[in-house]
């Protein structure tokens, strides 16, 4: 009787486990591609967003991460068009635009990257 509760147990994690990875893994219709980062006391870098769905435009919000040498967050910035974020980042349906983002840091930055962390759509 304790094995088959035990396995019914491990059945519902695994599952629930599974819901929660499968949520997570949604791909966004936009993303970064060509990223180049300066870095150093801050971060400045460049990117194109490209927007895959050929039918709606976007509003996005873009986040730089500047890393130190061991890997660890040093920075963050957010740019945020969407809502009433009033950021700079909006790519047409089908299309790609150029941005530039940065921050400052408090701490050597040794790498950067940089993420779509949201999309809306615009009408």
């Amino acid at each position: 009787m304790k094995s088959k509760i035990a396995l019914v147990a491990v059945v519902v994690i695994l599952t629930a486990t599974s819901v929660a990875v499968i949520g997570f893994d949604r791909s966004q219709p936009v993303h970064a591609e060509n990223v180049s980062c300066d870095t150093g006391t801050g971060v400045r870098c460049s990117a194109t967003i490209v927007n895959e769905n050929n039918d709606t435009g976007y509003a996005l919000a873009v986040k730089v991460i500047g890393y130190d040498e061991d890997g660890n967050v040093v920075t963050t910035y957010t740019n945020d068009a969407t809502g009433d974020g009033g950021g700079i980042a909006d790519v047409p349906p089908g299309g790609t635009d150029n941005i530039t983002i940065s921050t400052s840091a408090s701490e050597r930055v040794a790498r950067a990257d940089v993420r779509v962390v949201d999309v809306e759509a615009q009408d």
